[in-house]
């Protein structure tokens, strides 16, 4: 038994040793949206296409509604929202990124931008580890067959729950996901 619980935990430490993260107070979308925003800073920077009631098929979310920017959108949170009771504003989270005539870009890090041009090489690239296995995904809705990998998220050097997840078809980037679990 001993063995076993080692063994568990030496793989543990190493997949996290290996694990590569990115910074997510250094992202920014189309060099000027970051993660999340209230609404009045979005509207600075972009139109915002529409703001709709989040639909039943997602409905373990907690947003209050979504907010659309092209084929992009954002969970929009209230002031007091279960999800986030301390929050004392409201706010915006990035969701989903389809590059598209409103979203044509992502940079990570400050230095790795990310287009409808970047291959799944290049990301292999800079996240050797995280991306060296691609897993198929398919997404609901979608008849895209996608091969994926995923990238975690540190702020103020502590890692986040919030995974992001690159999608890929015909070996470029055809949309990123922001996947928390909770």
């Amino acid at each position: 038994m001993k063995k076993i619980f080692l063994l568990f935990l030496f793989s543990n430490i190493v997949f996290f040793a290996k694990a590569q993260f990115t910074n997510i107070d250094l992202l920014l979308i189309n060099d000027s949206l970051s993660y999340s925003m209230d609404l009045e800073e979005i509207q600075r920077f972009i139109k915002i296409d529409s703001i709709t009631p989040v639909p039943s098929i997602m409905d373990a979310s907690m947003a209050d509604s979504l907010v659309f920017l092209g084929s992009s959108y954002l969970s929009f949170y209230k002031k007091g929202n279960e999800e986030f009771i301390e929050l004392n504003e409201p706010i915006c989270m990035f969701e989903t990124i389809i590059f598209d005539e409103k979203i044509k870009s992502i940079t990570l890090d400050k230095k790795n931008k990310i287009t409808t041009e970047t291959t799944f090489e290049e990301i292999k690239k800079i996240f050797p580890s995280n991306c060296q296995n691609v897993k198929e995904m398919s997404i609901y809705g979608d008849k895209t067959k996608y091969k994926s990998c995923s990238v975690g998220f540190v702020s103020g050097g502590l890692e986040l729950d919030t995974q992001l997840i690159f999608f890929f078809s015909d070996n470029k980037v055809k949309r990123i996901d922001f996947w928390n679990p909770t």
